[in-house]
């Protein structure tokens, strides 16, 4: 057993010696090669400075940057409905620039407030119900009435 994990960890110790190894061997021809390149000469030129009258107009092809801009970006996911503004428009402070598709919304609010009515019927009930001692018709699926709860009182 111990003659084994001797063997295990001489090839363990070979094979790290190894990489480690190579690993020098390269980083030293790198700099090798690196150092018989030298510094590449640096290409200069110079002009003379000399007096100019300044041009007011100059007509030139590119594309220029607002300094002023915003990227815009929802909070919310959805599907924008309209756009309120063209490319380089200026906008007021406060001034909605997007309208999104409120379908979703709507259905979505009307399942709440459905599931709201659904909660209130069953406060009601569990209201009810504890006013009165626990009886068959007192289950979770079904309300007492007002004559069971008369009864029982």
């Amino acid at each position: 057993m111990i003659k084994r994990m001797i063997i295990m960890l001489v090839v363990v110790g070979a094979v790290l010696a190894g990489v480690f190894g190579f690993k020098i061997f390269d980083d030293g021809q790198v700099k090798a090669f690196m150092a018989s390149k030298g510094n590449l000469p640096q290409t200069v030129s110079t002009t003379k400075a000399a007096r100019s009258d300044w041009q007011p107009k100059l007509q030139a092809v590119g594309s220029l940057r607002a300094s002023n801009g915003a990227d815009l970006s929802r909070q919310l996911g959805g599907i924008v409905e309209e756009i309120n503004f063209q490319s380089g428009d200026r906008v007021e402070k406060g001034q909605p620039l997007l309208r999104p598709r409120s379908d979703d919304d709507i259905a979505k609010l009307k399942a709440l407030e459905a599931l709201l009515e659904l909660a209130r019927g069953r406060a009601s009930r569990s209201a009810r119900c504890s006013r009165c001692s626990p009886c068959s018709s007192c289950r979770p699926s079904t309300s007492c009435s007002p004559r069971t709860i008369a009864r029982r009182a």
